[in-house]
C-alpha cells in the first residue's frame, strides 16, 4: 500500500484529497436527478486549484466527477470528535456542499469531525457522508492513537443529607 504524503504544521496534519460526486437520474415528475458523494480519496499532491472538476466516468448517463484541490485537516482541538467517529459503527468523512445555480453541489469543506459538520447541518448546507478510505483511516487512527488522551471522568460526590430531596412526597388528592 502506498504511503499517503502528509504535511505537518504545529503537530496538526493535512492530507490532500479529492471528492467523488455522482449524478443519478431519478424517475420522478418533480426531480430529474440526484447527487451523491461516493468517496473521498487521497491524492499525491494538491494542485492548489480548489474544486478543479474532472469527469472520470459516464456510465449509463450517470457521470462521476472528481473534485480536486481539497485538504483534510487533522487538528488537535477535534481529537475527541475524531475518536468518536472512528469508534462508531460507520466511521465517516463529511463533505459540506453548497448548491450552485444549476443545482450542482459545490463542495467547500471536507472534515472528519461530526461536531464541525453539525454546525453546517444547522445552516441548511448539504452534508454528504462517505465511508473513510482505508489509507485515510489508517492515517487518522495513527494521529488519534498518538495524540488523544481522554479526560478522566470525575465522580460526583453526594452532599450529605441531600439524597432524595428532589423527590418530595406529593398527595394526588390535594
Amino acid at each position: 500500500m502506498e504511503e499517503i504524503p502528509l504535511k505537518f504544521s504545529c503537530d496538526d496534519i493535512t492530507l490532500d484529497v479529492a471528492i467523488l460526486l455522482q449524478r443519478f437520474k431519478i424517475d420522478n415528475p418533480w426531480i430529474t436527478e440526484k447527487w451523491q458523494a461516493i468517496g473521498v480519496i487521497p491524492t499525491k499532491k494538491n494542485t492548489g486549484k480548489t474544486n478543479e472538476i474532472t469527469l472520470i466516468s459516464n456510465i449509463n448517463n450517470e457521470p462521476i466527477y472528481r473534485h480536486d484541490g481539497f485538504i483534510l485537516e487533522l487538528v488537535h482541538d477535534e481529537l475527541d470528535s475524531y475518536y468518536q467517529n472512528l469508534v462508531s459503527a460507520n466511521a465517516s468523512i463529511f463533505i459540506v456542499c453548497r448548491e450552485e445555480e444549476d443545482d450542482r453541489p459545490k463542495p467547500f469543506l471536507v472534515t472528519l469531525s461530526y461536531d464541525e459538520a453539525a454546525i453546517y447541518m444547522e445552516t441548511d448546507e448539504t452534508i454528504y457522508t462517505v465511508a473513510i478510505d482505508i489509507q485515510i483511516y489508517q492515517t487518522i487512527e495513527r494521529f488519534v492513537l498518538e495524540n488523544y488522551k481522554p479526560e478522566k471522568r470525575k465522580k460526583r460526590k453526594l452532599v450529605k443529607g441531600t439524597a432524595g430531596k428532589h423527590y418530595q412526597k406529593m398527595s394526588i388528592y390535594e
